[in-house]
């Protein structure tokens, strides 16, 4: 099991705990440039010196938040060293703590744009330019991850959940794991193979309901997974323009708890006769 973290978890306690019970390894950016045990910095040392790889790395659009700069999807040239690295402690009498150093920078940015800087702390061990780009990538899935925890969180609100005993917390959470899930799917799917029929992921009722909100603004039917989709969006007010992205993760999950409902009514009223 690999533990990954942002830089709030560039914590020395931490690194300490992980090598007293070492059951799980580590693996942070850093965010302190920390002293090294001998001399120098973090920073400076891991910098040093040639790169061991040129690799490309995929950065992920962020919209901007307050007092932070936003970003646009991209591909970065990334050049790519590490080292073992034996860091001071910050309390006197204790003993320096050794882990392994990865630190991916991005030497040309496009212009205007401030460009990539990670460096990772890890407890994996690191000796091969190759091992390194396997921690790299595990830090590039922290992505994905956070994504799905938000999605559980925010989306499912798993965290609000009043059930009085672990066991019937437990079997909540597992089942809301599983709707975050193919909410992500759903989402990625999306994307990544827009051409699929909508039938792999939407019920028959789901479809018709679909098809009758689209015919009702003069959209044709959504017969392919993207096309459902963006209609499934539309629900949360998503505005489906030319020049819009396709739609997050937080629009389809207010999205499908609009289909969830209307089909649920749909269905009712069909066999209100039955």
């Amino acid at each position: 099991v690999v533990s990954v973290m942002d830089r709030e978890a560039d914590c020395f306690a931490l690194y300490e705990a992980q090598r007293t019970a070492g059951r799980v390894d580590l693996l942070v950016r850093a965010r302190h440039d920390r002293h090294l045990a001998g001399g120098g910095r973090l920073y400076d040392r891991l910098s040093s010196g040639p790169p061991a790889r040129e690799i490309l790395v995929e950065l992920r659009r962020l919209s901007a938040r307050r007092k932070v700069q936003g970003r646009s999807h991209r591909t970065a040239r990334v050049e790519v060293r590490f080292q073992c690295l034996t860091l001071q402690s910050p309390h006197k009498g204790q003993p320096p703590l050794s882990l392994y150093g990865v630190h991916a920078v991005e030497p040309n940015p496009p212009k205007g744009v401030k460009g990539l800087s990670w460096y990772l702390l890890t407890s994996i061990p690191v000796s091969t330019a190759d091992e390194a780009l396997t921690v790299l990538g595990y830090y590039v899935r922290r992505w994905r991850v956070a994504a799905f925890f938000r999605v559980l969180k925010s989306g499912c609100q798993v965290e609000r959940l009043s059930l009085r005993t672990a066991q019937r917390l437990g079997r909540a959470t597992a089942l809301y794991c599983v709707i975050s899930w193919r909410l992500m799917v759903l989402t990625l799917l999306g994307r990544a193979v827009p051409a699929l029929p909508a039938e792999v992921f939407f019920t028959e009722v789901a479809l018709r309901f679909l098809t009758r909100y689209a015919k009702k603004y003069g959209r044709p039917p959504p017969t392919t997974l993207e096309a459902a989709v963006r209609e499934v969006a539309v629900l949360d007010g998503y505005l489906n323009r030319s020049r819009d992205g396709p739609p997050g993760h937080q629009t389809l999950w207010k999205g499908l708890e609009r289909l969830t409902t209307a089909t649920f009514v749909m269905d009712m009223l069909e066999h209100e006769d039955d």
